[in-house]
């Protein structure tokens, strides 16, 4: 896994599985046992997931959003940070 600038992972409690983002916060997944990768099309860190434990194929993460709320100008706040909750389920 070397060579990915912005490398940051969460490796499933089994070990069979890691999530990482590069600098562009895309999230990947990588199978270790046949080095398969899945890309997905959500923007994260892989700090911001969690592995299910119910399911060991599960990753849940949390996708920040961004929210423009016109009726806080007077605070000074023209937009919040939201996340919302993804889950990732893996086909292997």
């Amino acid at each position: 896994m070397g060579g990915i600038r912005g490398l940051t992972t969460l490796v499933d409690p089994s070990t069979n599985y890691v999530a990482y983002t590069d600098y562009r916060n895309s999230l990947n997944i990588l199978n270790i046992k046949t080095n398969a990768v899945v890309e997905t099309t959500l923007s994260t860190i892989a700090e911001k997931c969690v592995w299910g434990t119910t399911s060991k194929t599960t990753l849940y993460c949390a996708i920040p959003t961004l929210l423009e709320l016109d009726h806080i100008q007077t605070i000074g706040i023209r937009e919040l940070l939201a996340s919302v909750i993804h889950s990732i389920r893996l086909m292997w």
